[in-house]
């Protein structure tokens, strides 16, 4: 039989000439080239390397994390910049060729990513760059300067959805942030250099399709109506106000009261008490709960919670035993639990081991290095439960 079908393969099988196939058929091959040979593979002749051209609109995402492989990039930016959606430069190094190239061929980016350090001269290459951001949706800068003209172009985009600055200078201009109405994302991370109360309540107040908001370890500490505004983003889905220490009881019932599709939620208030943290667990889509340093947590405030997937109680020092015992046992898809700094003994973590086969999710628990070298080494890492220090 074996025989047969080979010998019918082999009737069927067709050679074409290589002048019979067309661009598209180039294209099709090339694609399965890496960027170094498709580069190499020009050198073959003129006619190959306008061939090569065609199969270049399949590259719609480029990383650039190293400085290894700026050449090649530099290289195949002029081919596949036009086709180019995504483009990540993670390098902590300026290079102000790259900027051209990306200003010059990079037309088209839904996604941009930039952390790299600029130098004092690079407000020129910037503000050309941002004035081609029609098609953008998601943006990440990393200490980037923005002066009045260039947040002013920045924030006439309104496709963009998703928006994150980390260490940014925006003197002043926070305010015209608001006009970006439709963001459903936005993270403003470690110091914002010229962002005030006022601006990130303008932005609350005028940006309602947010789903996500994290002002993460900002070197101010916010006033009460920032809080309050958050309670009118009815489509908030993440909230992380990590380094916010003074979020009060009435913002925090006044957030659980209107947020009801929070899907995980970041505090490290001072001043909310165990009762209000209790409330919590009335939001029923809520899994992911991060309260590090919270003076208001307690048992209490745990036995609140039922099928949460992630517990993070980092110096929650009236935690004990009863309530971590309390969530193992009533969260079944339970994947991570920091209880660093508590005051749960050993005897929680026997519980989890014994339990652990009844989980739907392999748990990861966070302990105190002591409560860790006690803990029998054998059993510290298995496919239902991994004990981390």
């Amino acid at each position: 039989m074996e025989k047969i079908a080979s010998k019918v393969i082999e009737k069927q099988k067709k050679f074409y000439p290589i002048e019979n196939l067309n661009c598209y058929c180039f294209a099709k091959i090339f694609v399965y080239l890496s960027n170094n040979d498709r580069l190499n593979l020009e050198k073959v002749s003129r006619k190959v390397r306008d061939l090569c051209l065609f199969s270049w609109h399949d590259v719609r995402k480029i990383e650039i994390e190293s400085s290894n492989n700026y050449p090649i990039v530099k290289k195949i930016l002029p081919n596949y910049g036009k086709y180019l959606f995504e483009l990540s430069w993670k390098e902590y190094e300026y290079d102000s060729q790259l900027i051209s190239l990306i200003n010059d061929y990079c037309n088209h980016l839904k996604k941009l990513e930039i952390f790299i350090y600029f130098p004092d001269a690079w407000h020129k290459d910037c503000n050309n760059i941002i004035k081609k951001w029609k098609y953008m949706k998601t943006l990440s800068l990393w200490n980037w300067k923005f002066e009045y003209n260039s947040m002013n172009i920045l924030t006439q985009n309104i496709q963009l959805t998703s928006l994150t600055l980390s260490q940014c200078k925006i003197y002043n201009n926070g305010h015209l942030l608001s006009n970006l109405k439709n963001l459903e994302y936005l993270k403003l991370y470690l110091n914002i250099d010229g962002i005030n109360d006022n601006d990130i309540t303008c932005i609350i107040n005028n940006c309602k399709k947010l789903k996500t908001l994290i002002i993460d370890n900002l070197t101010v500490q916010l006033s009460i109506n920032v809080f309050d505004a958050i309670g009118s983003l009815i489509d908030l889905e993440i909230l992380n106000l990590s380094g916010q220490k003074y979020i009060n009881n009435a913002s925090i019932n006044n957030i659980i009261n209107n947020c009801k599709k929070l899907k995980s939620i970041y505090i490290t208030s001072m001043l909310t008490t165990s009762m209000t943290l209790n409330k919590l667990g009335c939001l029923k889509n809520l899994k992911s709960i991060y309260l590090p340093s919270c003076n208001g947590v307690n048992d209490y405030v745990l036995n609140g919670f039922l099928n949460i997937e992630k517990l993070h109680c980092y110096k929650c020092y009236n935690v004990t035993d009863f309530g971590i015992k309390y969530i193992l046992d009533n969260s079944p898809n339970i994947n991570y639990l920091n209880v660093i700094n508590t005051c749960i003994t050993i005897d929680t973590i026997n519980y989890a081991w014994k339990i652990r086969k009844n989980k739907c999710k392999k748990l990861i628990i966070y302990v105190d290095k002591l409560i860790y070298h006690y803990f029998n080494i054998d059993k510290k890492n298995d496919q239902y439960l991994e004990i981390i220090s």
